[in-house]
């Protein structure tokens, strides 16, 4: 099956699912209210990562998916609805999503030279990284699902566009487009963290996915591309991190259960950018920066162009200083 059907199933689900679930948000009280770190003055429904769900379920049945990828899908959104609802220790939420996305990762996990329970250990670590980094870039309208669009769009050219991995990039990618009606600047809803944590562990997943389709030995450099296709995030996640440490947050769950103003969105937006502006850049839609022309020319390939543009924005703080 091509990916036009997948996706158009997707895409067509994700409005009126959204729709639905904002709705039923209001009435349960599943808010984000207004506060010191926030940018929106009223009540916000949390929801959106239930009608994103509604809509990848929908593609991937379409497509015949393995009824493994669903189940883990639907346990990650239910661990992020727990934490949006109650609120969750960063520890327990880490501890719950990697039990959730083991079985995905060990189907999943290229081969990458290296004993197997460490290669399962390598594919966890990077599962519950990329889960986090989206989570975190989820900070201002529309920029998880911006990233998250251009980052499928990305892994799906490097699938070929062919087999479960080209399907799954197709539907991700029109799930999140089609969200964004609602998130894009000013956001009438948002993914909360049943939808940030769903994203992330999907371009994860395909991130693994497309490093498995590669010949033997070749796991490990396909591994390092689809890293350099989610750049933005995985840098906003280790620079921001890096810089707390520096500034004395020491312990690992200090780190993990820390929040700020330091992300990406907010650095874009503190160095002049609009609402509207900051979830295309943090989508990395320009051309590589003076300071970065010593990366690999290419022929403007996803990888290149993601690497560099989140280089320049991740390094280049709104303080002159890392």
């Amino acid at each position: 099956m091509s990916v036009t059907v997948p996706a158009l199933t997707a895409f067509a689900v994700s409005v009126p699912s959204t729709w639905l679930a904002a709705r039923l948000a209001y009435r349960v009280g599943l808010l984000d209210h207004p506060g010191p770190r926030k940018i929106h003055h009223r009540p916000v429904p949390l929801a959106g990562g239930i009608g994103v769900a509604a809509a990848i379920t929908a593609g991937l049945l379409t497509a015949g998916a393995e009824p493994r990828l669903l189940a883990v899908t639907w346990a990650l959104v239910c661990v992020g609805l727990v934490d949006d609802a109650r609120g969750l220790r960063a520890r327990t939420r880490l501890g719950a999503q990697a039990v959730a996305t083991l079985p995905a990762v060990l189907v999943y996990t290229p081969s990458l030279g290296a004993p197997r329970p460490l290669e399962v250990v390598v594919g966890l670590l990077w599962t519950i990284g990329v889960i986090s980094a989206i989570n975190c870039l989820d900070c201002s309208d529309g920029v998880a699902g911006s990233v998250t669009v251009a980052g499928a769009l990305a892994l799906g050219s490097l699938a070929g566009w062919s087999g479960p991995a080209g399907q799954t990039a197709a539907v991700l990618a029109a799930a999140a487009a089609a969200f964004l009606l609602f998130n894009a600047p000013p956001a009438r809803c948002f993914l909360g963290e049943a939808g940030s944590t769903l994203l992330g562990f999907l371009l994860a997943i395909l991130g693994l996915a497309v490093a498995r389709a590669e010949p033997p030995g070749g796991g490990l450099a396909a591994m390092f591309a689809a890293g350099a296709v989610l750049a933005v995030p995985v840098l906003d996640f280790l620079l921001v991190h890096l810089r707390r440490f520096r500034g004395g947050c020491r312990r690992l769950a200090d780190l993990m259960a820390s929040a700020a103003t330091d992300h990406l969105p907010h650095r874009l937006r503190r160095a002049g950018l609009n609402p509207g502006s900051a979830p295309r850049s943090a989508a990395a839609r320009s051309q590589p920066p003076e300071r970065l022309r010593f990366l690999p020319a290419g022929r403007g390939c996803p990888a290149q162009r993601s690497a560099s543009v989140s280089l320049a924005a991740c390094l280049s703080a709104p303080s002159g200083r890392f």
